[in-house]
């Protein structure tokens, strides 16, 4: 099976290389290969994972959301050509990533 892989940016940050594993649908599942610049937004992926987990916490987190997704996130084909993904509903816990 071919492995495809994204750049994950955010505004003008390179965030990493996503490597595509498998569909659990609606969603994609990968690994995320971390760049320096993923520690400037580390956190606010870590908080996004506590607030998804948190009853109740659906405006807390739409509002972090936001301020994640406001710069500009998507993905780009790696090394292959074909369509980027802009503004995937991405979700990031420690390597791994899934996203819609």
């Amino acid at each position: 099976m071919a492995r495809f892989q994204y750049r994950l940016l955010r505004g003008d940050s390179d965030l990493g290389v996503v490597t595509y594993e498998t569909d659990d649908f609606p969603q994609h599942e990968g690994v995320l290969q971390q760049s320096s610049a993923f520690e400037s937004v580390r956190s606010l992926f870590e908080r996004e994972i506590k607030l998804l987990e948190t009853e109740g916490a659906t405006a807390a987190w739409r509002q972090l959301r936001d301020e994640i997704d406001g710069p500009g996130v998507r993905l780009e084909p790696h090394e292959w050509v074909g369509k980027a993904i802009v503004n995937p509903l991405i979700h990031i816990r420690g390597n791994k990533v899934w996203w819609r």
